[in-house]
């Protein structure tokens, strides 16, 4: 009960501080995607907003015994989710938000190694964060025009988090994501609300993906 009250609580903070602090570090007015002209919309996404982070933060706290684990995987939370919405509402991922997701993440990730008394994780998380900046770097390469240099700057976040728990999970985390993202197109071509020339923003699948991976195998190692 205490975990799920924890949980809850910050989530109602992070859902309502969330636009804040993503409008600073990002320079871009998130509370401005939904200004048409009707404040009921607003509110009803903000509302939608608190809701998913109390639901991820107290699924995080319940599921995830190490508590310097459950903190970083908060962090990991309000960057992806602010990260997706970013992403499908501009088509673009601002670096600011990867880089302190990343920098605030890492000592957290090291602090519940260390009270694991499992250093080893922390040299996972850093061949993870290489090994998923190779992959994506490489599809970014090769993609023409399909990715855009915000994935590749995600990527090291992604790779830095899921390999923590193994680098395994790292590949896992990237292939359920792509695997949503192909999906995704699949329906919106069948349905006829997309075509092969039209381009889908990556940022909210990898995001979905990997933390739901990231929280997935957390729970299954029992950590």
């Amino acid at each position: 009960v205490l975990r799920v009250l924890i949980g809850a609580s910050a989530g109602i903070g992070a859902g309502h501080l969330a636009p804040t602090i993503v409008s600073r570090l990002t320079r871009i007015d998130v509370t401005s995607f939904s200004q048409s002209g009707k404040r009921n919309r607003l509110s009803g996404e903000m509302f939608a907003s608190v809701a998913i982070f109390v639901a991820v933060f107290t699924l995080i706290s319940v599921v995830i015994e190490n508590w310097a684990l459950v903190i970083a995987a908060w962090v990991l939370s309000l960057g992806l989710i602010s990260t997706s919405w970013i992403d499908a509402r501009t088509h673009r991922i601002p670096r600011n938000l990867s880089y302190t997701t990343f920098g605030i993440g890492a000592p957290l990730l090291v602090i519940a190694a260390i009270t694991e008394n499992d250093m080893s994780h922390v040299v996972n998380a850093v061949i993870g964060a290489v090994v998923a900046t190779g992959l994506v770097g490489f599809l970014y390469l090769i993609g023409r025009g399909a990715m855009g240099s915000g994935d590749v700057r995600l990527a090291p976040v992604i790779g830095l988090y899921t390999g923590w728990i193994s680098v395994g999970t790292v590949v896992l985390a990237l292939v359920v994501s792509f695997f949503l993202a192909a999906m995704f197109a699949v329906v919106l071509l069948i349905t006829r609300r997309a075509s092969r020339s039209d381009q889908m923003p990556l940022g909210p699948f990898l995001a979905w993906g990997t933390l739901a991976v990231f929280v997935y195998s957390a729970a299954n190692y029992g950590m």
